[in-house]
């Protein structure tokens, strides 16, 4: 009986049949080699959560196509070049037309070389040519394009087909060429028609470079590639694919300690700047500062809680504190074995608690490694030490194999690596509006870091980036790291009315937008048996089975739940010593601070450090001999201003 109550149980937390798409490919399905319009279908329905289907193109066809589409759960029709060729266009518009269901068909990468276009547009697409394009694909400004509206994505001179328009046909382009004398303005890479009240929609052929490639990464010029099916299957899908509610963005500043001002970072102004603007500054604060906090930059934080947060950064932040266990020759860091790193995750977490104390600043369990991301057995430590997340410039732990799957890459955020959130981060100047658009419709957070030297021309250095953002995306929320890995999960709504939800973070806050009760079923890649589950203050019962965390959770209309999961450790059982008697470290940060808060305020300084950092000398084996040498030439240079100053005449 017992055996039947959990298994009946598995049974009401297993999720929902995912809607479908009908892929009509030749030859073959999606189980033997297949087209590259199938392998990026592929991609784009497992980033929504959907399944695909590929029925043979046989005698059978169109009854298994009709039976589908009568189960009205087929978000799409996918059509690719090879099976246009095969198909009787008007049997399939037919047939669609006469399902009631109201599925759309999507014809992808037409050529000059497809028969037919004009059956298959209903006379909206007259020719597919092919000419030499170099210029902008351009989204318009219609519904269906959502944060990509208006955006220019720069392609590089390559030949491309163009959908030749009939002027006098009813078409809606969807993507454009933009910016070249090269293709007739009757033209389009991209377009809605309407056959008989049949919607279908029409991608003009975009070469892909993916076969020689063994790692695709999404950038916006790979996003070209497959925008068009994105765009139809979310348009279609709607609230039954993976989807985030609310949209985040975030602005770090990483190394500085709490004293007005820090070098060029002045907290007040940037205060000012921040309301007057919009967004919000987490601070990469290096606990080996624990102790050193100013009463003037404390009491801003303590008053402005919405506007600053703290994370933590590293431990003594002498260069690769987190760097490999073991090293070659080589290498430019010393290895950093995993014991060494224990300790370091264990005295840094003891060194923020004694910071609270002294400041009665609260602190959030987010870590961003100095230079870069740790080996992944450390993101475990991370994990078992109750942080929620890690911040860096890459998700992929040190010495980890780049993933080969190209879906890794379509989200900022990461689980796959020691079942631990792993973020990637950018700074500002490698954001354009084309990025920031991209990673909106992709329902990413907006995560930009930079250093105290970026405001070397003014405190409101990163207005105009928040500004654009504020723009793009209006009702974005401006927050700390913490509160946006917290917000990190993923819903998809149910057949029965109620979500599937994909977790990211240990705690995350869930809202329930309708205004009756909903249930959640809620899914967790899980490698540790968590000491506790409480869902609104309560325990909560779950299941764990084959590294899957699932719970089955109401939460009532217009409400944020929160569920916490903790791991068990011995933080408390074994306490470490915060003191600062490391000389090495000690003589890193007194010369850090001499860099950010002297150093960087003149320009012989600036330049130096940008050169030092951005060449990589850091990294050499010499680096602080440079560093020696650049403030013994800034000494001088000070000395000689102050003896020609005074040797002015009065």
């Amino acid at each position: 009986m017992k055996t039947f109550l959990f298994l009946l149980g598995l049974f009401y937390l297993l999720p929902a049949a995912a809607r479908d798409v009908v892929l009509l490919d030749a030859p073959g399905t999606l189980g033997t080699q297949h087209s590259v319009h199938a392998q990026q279908l592929d991609w784009v329905s497992r980033f929504y959560g959907l399944e695909v289907t590929a029925p043979n193109l046989d005698e059978q066809l169109l009854p298994t196509l009709a039976s589908q589409l009568n189960q009205n759960k087929t978000i799409a029709v996918v059509i690719t070049p090879a099976a246009a060729e095969q198909l009787d266009a008007q049997q399939i518009l037919k047939l669609m037309q006469g399902s009631q269901s109201n599925t759309p068909l999507l014809l992808l990468g037409v050529s000059s070389q497809t028969a037919h276009i004009s059956n298959w547009s209903g006379g909206a697409v007259t020719e597919v040519k092919e000419n030499q394009f170099s210029g902008d694909y351009q989204f318009a400004e219609i519904a269906i394009t959502q944060q990509l509206a208006g955006q220019a994505i720069r392609l590089p001179n390559k030949q491309l087909s163009h959908l030749l328009l009939n002027p006098d046909a009813s078409s809606q382009v969807i993507i454009q060429p933009a910016n070249t004398q090269a293709s007739p303005s009757e033209s389009a890479f991209f377009i809605q028609s309407q056959v008989n009240g049949q919607k279908v929609y029409i991608q003009a052929a975009l070469p892909s470079s993916l076969t020689p490639e063994k790692v695709w990464r999404l950038n916006p010029q790979r996003f070209t590639e497959i925008a068009p099916l994105m765009l139809v299957l979310r348009e279609h899908c709607a609230d039954y694919c993976w989807h985030s509610k609310t949209h985040y963005a975030n602005f770090t500043i990483d190394d500085p300690w709490l004293t007005q001002p820090y070098g060029l970072l002045d907290y007040q102004a940037l205060l000012k700047a921040m309301k007057k603007t919009g967004f919000h500054t987490s601070i990469g604060f290096i606990p080996w500062n624990y102790d050193r906090s100013e009463w003037d930059a404390v009491h801003i934080f303590r008053q402005n809680p919405e506007y600053y947060s703290l994370v933590v950064h590293g431990n003594n932040h002498d260069h690769r504190e987190f760097y490999k266990y073991q090293t070659s020759s080589d290498d430019p860091w010393p290895a950093k074995p995993l014991a060494l790193q224990d300790f370091n995750l264990r005295q840094a977490l003891a060194r923020m608690e004694k910071f609270k104390a002294l400041s009665k600043l609260d602190y959030e369990r987010v870590m961003i490694f100095p230079h870069n991301i740790a080996p992944a057995e450390t993101l475990k430590l991370l994990k078992r030490y109750n942080f929620l997340s890690t911040f860096n410039a890459e998700n992929i732990p040190l010495g980890s194999q780049a993933p080969e799957d190209p879906l890794f890459y379509f989200r900022v955020a990461s689980q796959q690596f020691s079942n631990f959130t792993s973020f990637n981060r950018i700074e500002p100047e490698d954001y354009d509006a084309a990025h920031i658009a991209m990673n909106l419709f992709l329902d990413n957070p907006l995560l930009f870091f930079e250093h105290v030297l970026f405001f070397a021309d003014g405190t409101q250095a990163f207005n105009k980036t928040a500004q654009l953002v504020n723009q793009m995306q209006p009702d974005i929320r401006w927050g700390s790291l913490g509160r946006i890995t917290e917000k990190m999960y993923l819903q998809r709504l149910r057949e029965d009315g109620h979500y599937d939800v994909q977790i990211f973070s240990p705690t995350v806050r869930i809202e329930n937008k309708h205004e009756e009760p909903r249930f959640y079923y809620l899914q967790k890649a899980e490698s540790l048996t968590p000491d506790s589950v409480i869902f609104d203050h309560e325990p909560l019962a779950y299941q764990l089975n084959d590294g899957i965390l699932q719970a089955k959770v109401e939460i009532p209309g217009d409400a944020i739940s929160t569920l916490e999961i903790t791991y068990k450790n011995d933080l408390a059982e074994k306490p470490v010593d915060i003191s600062r008697d490391s000389f090495n470290a000690a003589r890193l940060r007194y010369l850090s601070d001499f860099r950010d808060i002297h150093l960087t305020s003149i320009e012989a300084g600036r330049w130096f450090i940008r050169n030092y950092y951005g060449s990589g000398a850091y990294q050499s084996k010499t680096p602080l001999m440079l560093l020696l040498l650049a403030i013994f030439l800034v000494f001088l240079a000070m000395v000689w201003g102050l003896y020609r100053w005074l040797r002015k005449p009065s």
